[in-house]
């Protein structure tokens, strides 16, 4: 730049972008054919844009790192039950083992949740191998080590769609004990619509214990509190699968609580 004149701006930053692509994905495949075809030309420009930037990401660190991953083997289970986008399950596996094999000392401090996800498609090639090789990492004490650390609120937000988000935040905020269920059957209606969606409960959870902390002041109101709506997710899953990883989401934080962590963690289980 010319002397006197102020220097140009940063360029807006690529993380935000690239979240919010990747969180306006989750739960939009379970919303009947329009949805399904949306994801299937949304995820795999999205793999394209990643694969482009794939060593910018990494350089970034744990800061974009941990919550794509955490949002890519949420995805991968969401794909598990959408059978006409196999072809782009296998690519975003693809692309997220390779992430995960290129930036482990990221992803594994980013906390228990990332885990969480990883148990789930443990399954799926190449993810097996990224399980095991943390299983047996330095005698378990690296899987250890990443369960014992809570997860952040940017990571848990990354399973949450910014729609999501806003109406359960909505109904935290404005709604009282005992007015809730219709707007917990709106909620529904949008949101899990199919029993396929199930699957989406158990990440919302786990953003309600440890992504949303209200006060004093509002868990002493009659302001719904959080483990209403987990009651309400819990009690209202139709498969078995599903209801199992709800209340495994409730106790995550019990099973590793420490001295240090947040006890509204724990507080709604």
């Amino acid at each position: 730049f010319s002397p006197g004149l102020p220097p140009a701006p940063p360029p807006p930053p690529f993380e935000p972008h690239v979240m919010i692509l990747a969180r306006q994905m989750v739960g939009l495949g379970f919303r009947g054919p329009e949805g399904i075809g949306y994801l299937g030309e949304l995820g795999p420009r999205t793999l394209s844009l990643i694969e482009t930037h794939f060593d910018w990401i990494v350089s970034r660190g744990a800061e974009v790192v941990a919550g794509l991953i955490y949002n890519f083997l949420g995805m991968l289970h969401e794909l598990e039950k959408i059978p006409q986008l196999s072809a782009y399950k296998s690519n975003q596996a693809k692309l997220c083992g390779r992430l995960m094999n290129r930036t482990q000392i990221h992803w594994r401090g980013a906390g228990r949740d990332v885990i969480r996800a990883l148990i789930r498609v443990r399954h799926i090639s190449p993810l097996d191998e990224v399980w095991r090789d943390t299983v047996e990492a330095d005698g378990g004490n690296v899987l250890s080590s990443a369960l014992l650390k809570a997860t952040e609120k940017r990571v848990l937000v990354a399973r949450v769609s910014p729609c999501m988000v806003w109406e359960i935040m909505q109904m935290f905020k404005r709604v009282h004990m005992g007015q809730q269920g219709r707007h917990q059957k709106r909620y529904s209606q949008k949101f899990f619509r199919t029993d396929a969606s199930e699957c989406l409960r158990a990440d919302l959870v786990r953003f309600i214990c440890g992504a949303y902390h209200p006060s004093n002041r509002v868990i002493a109101s009659t302001l719904l509190p959080r483990w209403a709506q987990l009651g309400w997710l819990y009690a209202t899953v139709k498969s078995n699968r599903s209801r199992i990883e709800i209340m495994q989401a409730v106790v995550w934080d019990f099973y590793f609580f420490q001295r240090a962590d947040k006890v509204m963690n724990i507080e709604p289980a």
